[in-house]
């Protein structure tokens, strides 16, 4: 079930253009590595925003994971977008750089990007500088929080107790001019 906050006025912003002019960005945040949440949190997104298509999408999840195998499954769901034309790149959010290369080695569609938390790295290994630089991979930081919705703030916030299941914040952007049209989250609780 999808359900939008009263006034949510995305749909009209995004509507306003016209969807080629436009650059959609996700970043998921799973809780797990069951590949079902990663489905289901870029179908419901999609469906919300009324596109068919998405310019990137990176995944993040709540713990650091430093072995691929972990997220293999995660990861060939995310493949299967991009070979249906439905995602142009995809990336990962802190994962260190020996796993991350690991990842880049088995992978068949390619990270092209990567986003390391700026809490946790002062200072990005020039090794990783010159590995993303040498297969064009996009290096970002950012400042996300581990835990993008903590469960004490979701139970104060709804009244009880849910079961946090993904978080998907989407930024829509005008391609060439970088304006920021709309930006908000979707999230899936369970109980």
């Amino acid at each position: 079930m999808c359900q939008s906050r009263p006034n949510d006025d995305s749909v009209t912003k995004i509507s306003e253009h016209d969807s080629s002019d436009l650059k959609f960005g996700f970043k998921i945040f799973l809780t797990n590595e069951d590949p079902v949440l990663l489905i289901d949190s870029i179908e419901k997104t999609l469906i919300t925003l009324n596109v068919a298509s998405v310019s990137n999408v990176i995944i993040a999840f709540g713990e650091k994971k430093n072995d691929v195998s972990e997220i293999k499954s995660v990861w060939t769901a995310l493949e299967d977008y991009v070979l249906q034309n439905k995602i142009s790149k995809i990336g990962i959010a802190d994962l260190e750089e020996e796993p991350f290369r690991a990842l880049y080695d088995w992978a068949t569609v390619k990270p092209s990007i990567i986003q390391i938390n700026l809490s946790t790295c002062c200072v990005v290994s020039p090794t990783l500088q010159a590995f993303c630089k040498d297969n064009e991979i996009q290096l970002l930081t950012h400042s996300d929080p581990t835990d993008i919705l903590p469960k004490s703030s979701l139970d104060i916030v709804l009244g009880k107790e849910f079961l946090l299941k993904w978080v998907v914040r989407f930024l829509v952007h005008i391609k060439c001019r970088g304006v920021l049209t709309t930006k908000g989250y979707l999230l899936s609780l369970g109980k």
